[in-house]
């Protein structure tokens, strides 16, 4: 059944252009950070991530949309943006929130213990990874479910709960798709950029881990710069429509799987409830 979901979101993505746009959108915000990093620094360049949390819950809705009304026109397109951007905002804003605060929860006992700060990175990976296991499907449930703020969350539990191992299934499929991406457009990078890589070849261990970003910006120059800028947005324009396409066909086809089951029955003159 999780294949049948890939299967769906091929179809989906081949015959609706404009599941595409949020993709290429969202390139562009790639492209503009690298250039960012490389022109005004990394202090401009990371905060552009403001910018894109606001954008992105406008293409999510908008692309879940589509694929709920089965219409690939504009209007539809712009319409679910609109429609369900708070629905989305909010809700991506709270796990945000619960995530940041499970990992203060966690440092201060932690620090007690005398738990290093190095640690801190490896504690707030692994509890962004835990929450978002769970809530990953909180947009679908606001699109295709008009569920709201907290219900969107609940449901998401419920989807994650009632279909442990296909879920896994799918996190499988996501992170094999990423890996692929990454390997391909890799090699591509390395291709294109070979000559400039050429004096990492000579370097011994030390030098290599001392190598910072800064450092590899200018070793491939700005060619190099404007190069990765491009792949990282072709990169993005494809992972984003998969993801969220893939997304909306997985949570279509096993979120009725996950509804809560209503009991018919009566309560007698004491308040006891009898199960028909």
């Amino acid at each position: 059944m999780v294949l049948e979901s890939l299967k769906k979101t091929l179809s989906l993505l081949a015959s609706t252009p404009v599941l595409w746009v949020p993709g290429i959108v969202m390139g562009l915000f790639g492209l503009l950070d690298l250039a960012a990093q490389y022109s005004l620094g990394e202090f401009v360049a990371g905060r552009m991530w403001i910018i894109e949390m606001v954008v992105v819950p406008f293409f999510v809705g908008a692309l879940m949309h589509v694929i709920r009304e089965g219409q690939g026109t504009t209007g539809v397109f712009l319409q679910g943006g609109l429609k369900y951007y708070f629905r989305i905002l909010i809700p991506t804003v709270l796990i945000a929130f619960a995530v940041i605060l499970t990992v203060i929860l966690l440092l201060v006992p932690l620090s007690i213990m005398g738990i290093a700060l190095e640690m801190l990175p490896f504690i707030a990976a692994g509890s962004a990874v835990g929450i978002f296991f769970f809530t990953f499907f909180y947009d679908a449930a606001a699109v295709f479910e008009d569920a709201k703020v907290f219900d969107s969350i609940r449901r998401s539990i419920e989807v994650v709960l009632r279909n442990p191992g296909a879920v896994i299934l799918f996190y499988i499929v996501i992170l094999a798709f990423f890996a692929a991406i990454l390997l391909i457009f890799a090699l591509i990078w390395t291709a294109i950029l070979y000559d400039s890589l050429t004096p990492l070849i000579g370097m011994d261990t030390s030098m290599i881990e001392s190598f910072t970003p800064d450092d590899l910006i200018a070793l491939i120059g700005p060619r190099g710069v404007a190069i990765t800028a491009v792949l990282y947005m072709a990169a993005a324009a494809i992972t984003f429509p998969f993801v969220y396409t893939y997304k909306s066909a997985f949570f279509q086809k096993y979120a009725q799987q996950a509804e809560p089951e209503h009991l018919q029955g009566e309560y007698d003159t004491k308040g006891r409830w009898y199960k028909y």
